[in-house]
């Protein structure tokens, strides 16, 4: 039986003093006994949810807190990639080596530029993206730059490490 079917036999019980499993006409203590016995099912019933509730509660507990364990294991893992590619990026810059391969690998630098901005100040007006804060938009910054001269940026030359 589930909850609503011992609840709604323990209510027939009480109101028709009958049975409702074998439709007996019940009186004093077969009454009392039908009685407490749709009671005692009623509260396992309620029990066993509770519990249930409370487990599916601790397992989504613990899913979280392994969710928040591998979220940490993940960060750990690509800062410790990051500090190896710098490490092998600045390996090969200091030593020229331009390029590296091998069957399992494939280690190169390509050219890249990006907008250093020095002084907002001196960038003009048509180059500044407005929002809650100043910002630069460093996109149209840098086609200016290509062929402008100002105090407040410059193109900055970098090499970005590509592992394949």
């Amino acid at each position: 039986m589930n909850l609503y079917e011992i609840a709604q036999s323990l209510i027939d019980t009480i109101d028709m003093e009958v049975d409702t499993e074998t439709g007996e006409i019940l009186e004093g203590q077969q009454l009392d006994d039908a009685i407490n016995n749709l009671q005692m099912k009623l509260d396992d019933k309620l029990e066993n949810i509770a519990c249930y509730i409370k487990n599916l509660k601790s397992d989504a507990d613990q899913l979280k807190q392994e969710k928040d364990n591998l979220a940490q294991r993940q960060k750990t893992i690509e800062n410790k990639a990051q500090r190896l590619t710098d490490y092998l990026g600045n390996f090969m810059q200091g030593n020229n080596i331009p390029t590296f391969e091998t069957p399992k690998c494939k280690v190169s630098f390509r050219k890249s530029s990006s907008v250093n901005v020095k002084d907002i100040n001196q960038i003009p007006k048509e180059y500044i993206k407005e929002k809650v804060e100043v910002n630069v938009d460093k996109t149209e910054l840098k086609k200016y730059l290509k062929t402008h001269e100002c105090n407040g940026a410059e193109i900055v030359e970098n090499q970005n490490i590509q592992i394949k």
